[in-house]
């Protein structure tokens, strides 16, 4: 209650990872929240043409966004994932595995979008 945050990011569980699907129950669960960009979750979103999206039906009414993430911050999402030591051989089949999952994805991150922002996000766009 002390904190007033703008803007909440959270995963929409696509992939069913049991902790995303905690996260959009507990979010959904609370009154008064602020605009939501719920991220589609990366890796689950590359491993397979069509990935389990268990809570599909709480997000289809919301607007669809993308962001394309400029050479910069490209590089440092491949620096975050590859950092995740315990997921490279798990998630990715090593580091080659990653980029090639990185390279899938375009640079384009895709969020849907709940409650209204008060102002644009830089590269935010909506479609």
């Amino acid at each position: 209650e002390a904190e007033q945050p703008e803007l909440l990011l959270a995963p929409q569980a696509i992939g069913g990872h049991v902790d995303h699907v905690q996260v959009v129950r507990a979010l959904r669960s609370l009154d008064g929240l602020p605009p939501i960009l719920w991220w589609r979750d990366f890796p689950y979103t590359v491993r397979e043409p069509a990935p389990r999206e268990p809570l599909a039906d709480l997000f289809a009414g919301l607007a669809a966004q993308t962001m394309t993430l400029d050479a910069e911050a490209q590089a440092r999402k491949r620096a975050a994932c590859a950092a995740y030591a315990s997921q490279i051989g798990f998630q990715f089949g090593g580091v080659a595995g990653l980029d090639a999952r990185l390279a899938r994805e375009e640079g384009i991150e895709r969020f849907r979008l709940s409650g209204r922002l008060k102002t644009a996000i830089s590269g935010l766009d909506a479609g």
